[in-house]
């Protein structure tokens, strides 16, 4: 498995090596200073550097800033999407405009406020996502938690884990949402190919609360990867993660385990055996390689702020000779 995991990583990274690297070398995160206008290169810092905000970028206005868009502001064709953050003010004179990139995130926290600064309302003074108003001056004042853009999944999953308990397999997950999801579907397989189909649960349609899985497959031998997808209503599928279990209990590998997670930057190992040498791989929801490099005692922590990966859930593999270890990363920017 760890020669097939290396293959795969040579391929992947040799047709997108480049882009990644040219992608993550330009996004910084970009801090409001104070109270002033959006073009006022003084009033941010990116990365320590004073300019203004770009594709790319994390943009965060900080509480108790007041940043004032008081000219157009077309970004749409400039790049990789941005993050928005607003936990101070974000306002608006009349008729200026923000219109962000494709794919970009625009999130209002606790305390944050975006309006006009004037009295009155309109639609040409407004913010946009890919062309598209997620705000308008005539909407009025924005003061509530809530986010605009980006993925929006038919499943907030929580976890997909996996037990071993006298040679059989207990399956769970459980998920935060769910928009209509029709239902689960498990299968295995010895090598991550070849998949064979195990069973299909019964999802739970629409859903904001805490929803619970569980299936058992028993007479577990050798190593056996299960997988997750989930069918919509309308009959699209995706597949949500993956899990590898051990069923030769005198082979067992011991669990190694992440945190924090979820996390929005760093994740550290915990549980490495002394003289630890190993190799992580980082799937996305896809089963597609997005991240592989080496690790040991002397490196037990990765900041994923410096790979280039977007919000979501991703399965983590750590590997060496001795076996594999498995577990979901949330991943929130």
């Amino acid at each position: 498995m760890l020669n097939q995991i290396k293959n795969t990583v040579k391929t992947v990274l040799a047709l997108l090596g480049l882009v990644f690297s040219f992608f993550v070398s330009q996004a910084q995160e970009c801090l409001s200073l104070g109270t002033s206008t959006w073009g006022d290169t003084a009033n941010w810092s990116c990365d320590g550097v004073n300019r203004l905000p770009t594709c790319g970028d994390t943009v965060k206005i900080q509480t108790g800033d007041t940043v004032t868009v008081d000219n157009q502001y077309n970004l749409l064709g400039c790049g990789p999407a941005m993050i928005a953050d607003v936990t101070g003010t974000l306002q608006f004179t009349t008729g200026n405009k923000l219109d962000l990139p494709c794919g970009s995130i625009f999130s209002i926290q606790t305390g944050g406020v975006v309006r006009k600064s004037t009295v009155g309302g309109g639609n040409s003074t407004l913010i946009s996502i890919c062309g598209s108003n997620i705000w308008t001056a005539g909407m009025g004042e924005l003061n509530t938690p809530q986010s605009f853009g980006g993925e929006i999944l038919p499943v907030e999953l929580i976890g997909f884990e996996g037990e071993l308990i006298d040679q059989n397999a207990h399956l769970t997950w459980s998920t935060a949402t769910e928009q209509k999801s029709d239902y689960y579907s498990l299968y295995r397989s010895d090598e991550g190919s070849d998949w064979e189909f195990v069973k299909d649960v019964m999802a739970s349609g629409n859903s904001n609360i805490r929803k619970d899985y569980s299936y058992i497959v028993y007479g577990l031998e050798g190593k056996t990867l299960f997988k997750l997808e989930q069918t919509d209503w309308d009959g699209t599928t995706k597949p949500l993660a993956i899990v590898e279990l051990n069923g030769a209990p005198e082979e067992n590998y011991q669990k190694i385990n992440v945190y924090p997670n979820p996390t929005s930057s760093i994740i550290n190992f915990q549980g490495l055996p002394s003289q630890f040498k190993g190799v992580f791989s980082l799937f996305d929801i896809t089963g597609n390689l997005v991240y592989q490099t080496s690790i040991g005692q002397s490196l037990n922590n990765l900041d994923l702020r410096e790979q280039g990966l977007k919000s979501g859930i991703y399965s983590g593999v750590l590997s060496c000779e001795a076996g594999v270890s498995t577990f979901l990363i949330s991943l929130s920017r």
